[in-house]
């Protein structure tokens, strides 16, 4: 299955690497769903948790909430909560056109904090910010 300009989760991949803050702290490493054990620091992570649609009568489903989770990765703990800054920045309060996605509001609803062990054979831990956004969405009718 392809990616689609209607898949919210890499909408938000494509704002995050657009994100000149985001950009600037992370480079290219924003990654769905794994972060490789040796992964350069810092980087992010992203999963789609759930997605949820309204029911309309008569009409296609296409307004629902998204849960996306981010994990902000980093060498440090102020590493990885300067990274979740920017990406708090980038994301809350968001309204707008994600493609052809519209995007009616994007809040993030809970953050919280996490160490990771080394990778095998590795001595230094990584540190972890997680936060989960719910992202308030319309997608484009399907055609039959």
């Amino acid at each position: 299955m392809a990616i689609t300009d209607e898949d919210i989760a890499w909408q938000i991949e494509r704002r995050l690497a657009t994100d000149s803050d985001v950009a600037g702290l992370v480079g290219n490493r924003i990654r769905p769903q794994v972060i490789e054990p040796n992964e350069a620091m810092p980087a992010i992570r992203y999963e789609e948790l759930s997605h949820n649609y309204w029911p309309l009568l008569n009409q296609p489903m296409t307004d629902g909430q998204t849960r996306l989770q981010i994990d902000c990765y980093g060498q440090t703990s102020l590493q990885a909560r300067q990274v979740a800054a920017a990406v708090k920045s980038s994301l809350h309060g968001f309204s707008g056109l994600l493609g052809s996605i519209r995007v009616f509001d994007c809040v993030m609803d809970t953050r919280y904090d996490r160490v990771d062990p080394p990778p095998p054979g590795g001595k230094s831990w990584r540190k972890r910010r997680t936060m989960d956004f719910l992202i308030s969405h319309s997608e484009p009718a399907p055609t039959l």
